[in-house]
């Protein structure tokens, strides 16, 4: 709809999901090299995502 906002567990939901599919998408080679690591950390810091909260999120993604 025009001229309307997000709420902010939206937007906060819809980034950790733009970081869960970079994640897994860097881990479908069951590795995740520094190259891959650097951008998940350049990734993660532009969304706003804390390291722990990230961490908890790639425990997830490799248990799932």
């Amino acid at each position: 709809m025009p001229n309307t906002t997000p709420p902010p567990a939206y937007r906060a939901y819809k980034k950790f999901e733009v970081y869960r599919a970079a994640f897994e998408g860097v881990l479908e080679d069951g590795r995740v090299s520094a190259k891959e690591r650097a951008m998940l950390i350049g990734l993660r810091a532009k969304l706003g995502i804390n390291e722990l909260d990230a961490s908890a999120l790639e425990d997830d993604v490799r248990t799932t």
